[in-house]
């Protein structure tokens, strides 16, 4: 329970189901990438096997515990990995798909794998990908270009959400709407990700020049809050659904935070009086620099609900004023 919080301000999650969505984000501990990616943050060669099966078994308890909230979910299983080289990740989510009260499951995949393969027994009509496109990593591009978007399509013509995603470094920049003009030829939305980071001996996004940022702007145009937040604008003492409509869960803990930027510590998931908040708040910390919890605040929440594919932001109707990204 909430130390500081009155009573009124919070309410039981467990005891007490609710129509009201719930986003819980949970990452699953899988680091093993089939990429190398010159401008990925992650060490994928510092990556021990033993030691990740065994957080891989406690995050599959967490998960399961979250799945007991008696409310509709979308889980977000982000990764540092590539989950489609897992078979165990794949099992899990023939498990957690199979809940009815679980409307949607997130995850990014660079869809590198067969994952018409993979997925046997899943419901992908519950599935919100991410789809990074990284086409420094090709050996063919062309090839491996067609068979990133047919396994895009794939999943979207069986009732799954994707949205592919793109880094743009200063060298991607220019690139980004060739790709974007691709995707859309072939009906597949398109977004990216501001880079931060040292490149090439300078640190983004403070080494962007003004004319990269125009060209960001453009990209951003239908949501620019996403390019100003991951360009650096501070999110401290903005009102955010987290904690509210969106908890973050330790993936071997099973602590609870309001979101996994600001870590404000709620109590555990295994508690079951634990007590969710019941009303909005102001965000602790200037870093929000990322699309779903970008969606977690309560301005965009009012303008835009969030899909399985929690980088999909979809434009409600002029005359409706929404509170729950999710609804």
């Amino acid at each position: 329970m909430l130390a500081s919080a009155p009573a009124s301000a919070t309410t039981s999650l467990f005891g007490q189901p609710s129509d009201s969505p719930l986003l819980v984000a949970c990452n699953c501990p899988w680091t093993l990438c089939n990429y190398r990616c010159h401008y990925c943050y992650l060490d994928h060669n510092g990556r021990r096997a033993e030691a990740e099966q065994i957080a891989f078994g406690k995050w599959e308890r967490v998960i399961d515990r979250v799945c007991e909230i008696p409310r509709p979910l979308y889980l977000a299983a982000g990764t540092e990995g590539e989950p489609l080289t897992s078979p165990r990740f794949w099992k899990t989510l023939q498990r957690l798909t199979a809940h009815s009260h679980v409307k949607g499951v997130w995850f990014p995949t660079n869809m590198s794998r067969d994952i018409e393969r993979m997925s046997e027994g899943v419901d992908i009509a519950k599935l919100g990908l991410t789809a990074s496109l990284h086409p420094t990593e090709f050996e063919n591009h062309d090839r491996e270009l067609n068979q990133f978007l047919n396994r895009c399509r794939w999943v979207i013509d069986r009732g799954g959400d994707v949205v592919i995603n793109f880094i743009l470094t200063p060298a991607h920049i220019p690139l980004f709407p060739v790709y974007r003009y691709i995707a859309r030829q072939r009906g597949i939305p398109m977004t990216a990700n501001v880079f931060h980071g040292p490149y090439e001996g300078r640190s983004y996004p403070e080494a962007f020049t003004e004319a990269e940022h125009a060209a960001m702007r453009e990209y951003f145009a239908d949501r620019p809050f996403v390019h100003e937040f991951m360009s650096g604008r501070s999110s401290r003492g903005i009102q955010c659904t987290a904690g509210r409509d969106s908890i973050y869960v330790d993936a071997t803990t099973g602590a609870v935070m309001n979101c996994p930027f600001t870590r404000e510590p709620m109590g555990s998931i295994f508690d079951p009086q634990f007590q969710i908040r019941s009303k909005t708040s102001a965000c602790s910390t200037d870093w929000c620099r990322c699309h779903w919890t970008n969606g977690l605040i309560s301005s965009v929440a009012a303008r835009y609900r969030r899909t399985r594919g929690i980088f999909h932001f979809e434009e409600r109707p002029a005359d409706e004023q929404g509170s729950n990204p999710f609804a």
